[in-house]
């Protein structure tokens, strides 16, 4: 099961998604996530127009209809060919779409082009950990802070903090990422919380206890599943930052002589302890577990209603 990428950045589960909170490029206007436009030159469209178009892709985005927002991606970059900030956004729907390297490509370009682009850097930022290169990313977050340190808002030096922090503790730094985690949730403690630093123990009866929850039906297969506790999903898997994780052989795929094979389901803890808040974590596990048991009965993605 993967983290939805409102969890990724924010307490709340009514957050947008992971670049709704930064301001399209050129439309704040300001520092950090407005793009830097080269100088202005003669027969350069208005700003106006370029800012209503990148707004436009903004909110399309944000609304969750993004095949709109490539549409209206596709007109802007024939309208205006020149403008990076919708190559920026090219690199955004294609790391969303899971093309990670070739987003990775566009945003080195991107900045190539102009090394003062914020937004392309916290893009870039952002698929480094998707990516699993996590000390990259941490090199391209304290970028930010070296190069930019001054016009920050709360909110957007809080989502840098927590993405540092982030990827300090995938390094094993816990603390200073623990010091970065903080700091985001003083800044923007709407957004962001202190994530706790439970001992397997504690965790492992907060499993236990949400897996007393789950419906009737479900149980009797509990007997062919055993659940595991690991810190984060094992390199190599397709999100870095996953909930949960299931190992095993689907019953709908299974022979008579498979009718015995125990399955595993991987809850990860600090995947949880770092995106979910404290209050809903118990709620949260129980969905993750219903969500990999699911995959047990070989349920796809689109078959899982409010598990999915």
């Amino acid at each position: 099961m993967r983290r939805s990428r409102s969890l990724r950045r924010a307490s709340s589960s009514s957050a947008s998604s992971r670049t709704c909170s930064r301001a399209a490029s050129g439309s704040s206007g300001s520092p950090p996530w407005s793009a830097c436009r080269p100088t202005k030159m003669p027969g350069d469209p208005p700003d106006d127009a370029i800012d209503e178009a990148l707004d436009s892709i903004s909110d399309l985005y944000e609304e969750g209809d993004v095949k709109q927002a490539r549409k209206e991606l596709k007109r802007a970059r024939k309208a205006y060919p020149g403008e990076l900030g919708f190559v920026e956004w090219e690199a955004v729907l294609a790391a969303d779409e899971g093309e990670l390297e070739r987003a990775l490509k566009i945003l080195d370009e991107v900045l190539a082009a102009d090394p003062s682009r914020v937004f392309a850097m916290r893009e870039r930022a952002h698929v480094l950990e998707e990516l699993w290169m996590f000390d990259e990313a941490r090199k391209q977050l304290e970028k930010l802070f070296k190069d930019f340190p001054e016009e920050w808002s709360d909110l957007d030096e809080a989502e840098v903090r927590h993405s540092l922090g982030c990827c300090l503790d995938r390094l094993g730094n816990h603390e200073a990422a623990d010091r970065e985690l903080r700091a985001a949730a003083r800044l923007a403690p709407d957004e962001f919380f202190v994530p706790p630093r439970r001992s397997l123990q504690e965790f492992e009866a907060v499993v236990e206890r949400s897996l007393d929850s789950i419906p009737e039906d479900f149980k009797p297969y509990l007997e062919q599943v055993r659940i595991v506790v690991r810190d984060y999903p094992p390199l190599g898997s397709p999100d870095p930052y996953a909930l949960g994780l299931y190992d095993g052989l689907p019953r709908t795929e299974r022979t008579h002589a498979d009718r015995d094979h125990l399955d595993t389901v991987f809850v990860f803890k600090r995947t949880h302890e770092l995106f979910v808040h404290p209050e809903d974590l118990e709620e949260e596990i129980r969905k993750t577990v219903v969500h990999e048991l699911a995959h047990h009965f070989g349920l796809g993605e689109d078959d899982m209603g409010e598990y999915a």
